[in-house]
């Protein structure tokens, strides 16, 4: 069996490798230029991307930071319908499978890269907003959207419904009780939490907007 803490070195590096390609081959300055062109006089335009770059810096050490703490309070999460459910897991037990869940979410940004490198060479800020096509977003025009309604119909998706059932079906096998127990976890934890965070930060994007 693998040790947790190399899954856990391979799922940082996995995701700081898309992170920098991404930003790399994706989201260049002439990307972001072209959105606040068509919202913003040249001058705006050229301090808004000056800000992001400076930003992107601090991003770029923090990003790993960011990732350990969602896992971290994401296992914590857990502990709570561990508790509600009245069952027992080792806590290395739980945190390997909070990080091999994890994974889940690589795959859309893997298809986002591939996709806009390989296949769409041209293409605009909001191309890459509505894809991939997996989430409420798709329902909706986005440039008739606050960018909070935007963020709370985007992180509606596919990767989060498949994200849920490995969660709950890793720990049906973690605690031995099947998925349905380990749905009623994530039912009883990490889905109301997701749901609280979605909403506080959609409020604060609007307030802000």
């Amino acid at each position: 069996m693998i040790k947790t803490s190399y899954i856990f070195i391979a799922l940082i590096s996995l995701n700081y490798l898309i992170y920098w390609l991404t930003n790399y081959f994706i989201l260049t300055d002439e990307v972001y230029l072209s959105y606040f062109s068509n919202r913003y006089s040249g001058k705006v335009s050229n301090e808004i991307l000056e800000k992001i770059t400076s930003i992107r810096a601090y991003v770029d050490l923090l990003h790993p930071i960011l990732l350990t703490f969602k896992i971290i309070l994401i296992f914590i999460i857990l502990q709570f319908g561990l508790i509600l459910t009245s069952l027992k897991i080792k806590n290395s037990i739980l945190f390997r499978i909070v990080i091999i869940s994890e994974f889940i979410f690589s795959i859309a940004p893997i298809l986002t890269l591939f996709w806009f490198t390989v296949i769409q060479k041209e293409f605009e800020y909001n191309d890459l907003i509505n894809f991939p096509p997996n989430s409420l977003l798709i329902f909706n025009k986005v440039n008739e959207l606050e960018y909070g309604v935007i963020y709370f119909l985007q992180s509606i998706n596919l990767s989060e419904l498949l994200y849920v059932i490995t969660l709950s079906c890793l720990l049906g096998i973690g605690t031995k009780s099947g998925f349905k127990i380990g749905f009623k976890i994530v039912s009883l934890s990490y889905i109301p939490a997701f749901f609280l965070w979605l909403i506080l930060v959609t409020l604060l994007f609007l307030s802000l907007s």
